[in-house]
């Protein structure tokens, strides 16, 4: 019997390593960035009612379970 194992463990990572790295992260399409890494519930309404953001420009990505909200910049945002 072989002295080594293969052990397969499920792991996760906090929503702030998740935050921290948003700038390394793949947008999920063209010209959006992250604007939350959680709370989809509060941040998507936020997005329409204050910025006026269209739920067309809105895209929720799960990353190991973490609700991240992304959207669309405009183009007089830099």
């Amino acid at each position: 019997m072989s002295e080594y194992y293969h052990l397969m463990q499920e792991g996760s990572f906090c929503e702030t390593i998740l935050w921290d790295a948003r700038d390394k992260l793949e947008p999920p399409a063209k010209g959006f960035v992250m604007f939350a890494s959680s709370c989809p519930e509060t941040n998507v309404p936020f997005l329409m009612n204050e910025w006026g953001i269209d739920e067309y420009d809105i895209i929720i990505v799960l990353y190991d379970g973490h609700e991240t909200i992304w959207y669309r910049k405009g183009d007089d945002e830099e």
